[in-house]
């Protein structure tokens, strides 16, 4: 990926500033939730991304560095009873890995690019409050996942893309001050390009969510 994804970088600093300003009453007067409710939210992950081998079987394969995730969602809440509420959610998020080497089975050299990733998800994601200031959450989803690849050489880039189907599953801790939650978080995503042995990712995530 050659450019900046500027305008997903815009969109989500203006969804969090957003998110911040409308959860800061909540915040400042340092309520303690008596139990989650129904509403909507909103959220954001970001974190470090280990991607499995790109492997074609039998021919090659490109290993990844660690690289980046960054998530924005938003759902509605249902409550179930005070201290468990399950969200439907719909998600984008943005994945970058650097390319570090490539083997045909007889040897490996380094190798320069990046593997970029677009998961588009609708996830459903149950939230526990286990005490008055944490809540604990896990979910999965379907959906679709864009990936591009950019092999740069001497002789030029060499580039490649497709959509395929993606699923997810998440877990993690927040800590709540009101209606804001920060907290850790865990997100594994896979999916099976056409002819390659199935993409894992695997990301752990500085997690933040503000309920309306």
């Amino acid at each position: 990926m050659k450019a900046c994804p500027c305008k997903f970088i815009r969109f989500t600093l203006l969804l969090v500033s957003a998110s911040l300003i409308l959860g800061a009453t909540p915040m400042s007067a340092g309520e303690v939730s008596s139990g989650l409710k129904s509403g909507p939210y909103v959220g954001m992950d970001l974190g470090v991304n280990l991607a499995s081998d790109l492997t074609v079987p039998g021919e090659a394969s490109i290993s990844l560095s660690p690289g980046v995730r960054w998530d924005v969602s938003a759902g509605y809440a249902f409550k179930l009873d005070d201290q468990l509420t399950f969200g439907p959610e719909l998600e984008i998020g943005l994945m970058v890995n650097s390319l570090d080497k490539a083997s045909d089975g007889g040897g490996g050299s380094s190798i320069d690019g990046y593997f970029s990733q677009v998961p588009m998800m609708a996830n459903g994601v149950f939230h526990w409050q286990v005490s008055s200031n944490w809540v604990a959450f896990a979910g999965a989803g379907i959906g679709y996942n864009y990936s591009y690849l950019d092999i740069t050489s001497d002789g030029g880039d060499s580039t490649g893309s497709e959509t395929d189907f993606a699923w997810q599953g998440m877990a993690g801790l927040r800590y709540n001050f009101g209606s804001i939650e920060f907290g850790l978080g865990y997100k594994y995503l896979g999916f099976t390009p056409t002819g390659m042995d199935t993409v894992n990712d695997n990301a752990i995530l500085l997690t933040y969510r503000v309920r309306f």
